[in-house]
Parts: structure tokens; C-alpha cells; sequence
């Protein structure tokens, strides 16, 4: 394996990794967490979402945001997107780079002062996955 080429696998390798974490961490959070934690005192619920949000789980969120989002940008700049961005795969790229831009100034701003519905950041998972398995397919 070349040089370039274990750059690129180790580039795809972390950003996948990344990804996985992120959009599991989220998933379980609305899903199983959320849920669970809602049949608890009015209190209580609020005492362990404000610990989800800060802390530990909140420097997670941001290593994982950035991460994701910054090395599937470098990943598809090294891979030669930007040579491509008159064919369906640099374009899917460009549309890819943007929604997570989005997503990651969410996560540093707290939804932009809570002013973003979560409806649209959880929306924001399946349309970058979708747009993740479209690159696989070169479009």
C-alpha cells in the first residue's frame, strides 16, 4: 500500500469511526436514554440531561462532531473531490460537506442558542448517511 493510499484508508478508517460514535451516541440518546429518563421526576430528568450536555458527554459530542464532519472534508478533498464537483459525486460531496457544517455548528452552539428544532439535527443524521452511501456509489 502506497503512501497516498494508506493516507486515504487511514483518513476514511478515522472519519467512519468517528461517524459511528456520533450518530450512535445520538441514537441511543433519542431512542433508549431520553425516553427512560422522561418517566423519571421532572427533576431528575432535568438533573441527568444537563449532565448529558456538559461535561465529559459534551467534550465527546464536539471531539466526535468535528472529527467527523472535518476528516470526511479532508478525506474527500484528498480523495480528489474537488476535482469532480461537475459530476454527481463532488456535488454529493459539496451537499455532504454542508449539512455537516450545519450539523457541527449545532453541536457548538447548542443548537444556535436553541433556536434549531432537533427535528432538524436528527434530520441531519439520516441525510448525511444518505449522502454517505451515495459517495460509496460514486454519485
Amino acid at each position: 500500500m502506497g503512501g497516498a493510499t494508506a493516507a486515504l484508508f487511514a483518513l476514511q478508517w478515522l472519519h467512519v469511526l468517528f461517524g459511528v460514535f456520533w450518530l450512535g451516541s445520538q441514537m441511543y440518546s433519542m431512542l433508549v436514554l431520553y425516553p427512560e429518563t422522561e418517566k423519571l421526576s421532572a427533576e431528575q430528568d432535568a438533573a441527568i440531561k444537563d449532565a448529558l450536555r456538559s461535561g465529559r458527554a459534551r467534550r465527546f459530542t464536539l471531539v466526535l462532531a468535528i472529527g467527523t464532519v472535518g476528516l470526511g472534508i479532508i478525506r474527500g478533498i484528498a480523495g480528489g473531490a474537488l476535482d469532480r464537483l461537475g459530476e454527481p459525486y463532488g456535488l454529493t460531496f459539496l451537499a455532504a460537506a454542508a449539512v455537516g457544517l450545519y450539523m457541527v455548528g449545532n453541536v457548538l452552539t447548542r443548537g444556535y442558542g436553541n433556536r434549531a428544532p432537533s427535528w432538524a439535527f436528527n434530520t441531519g443524521f439520516a441525510v448525511l448517511f444518505t449522502l454517505m452511501i451515495a459517495m460509496r456509489f460514486g454519485l
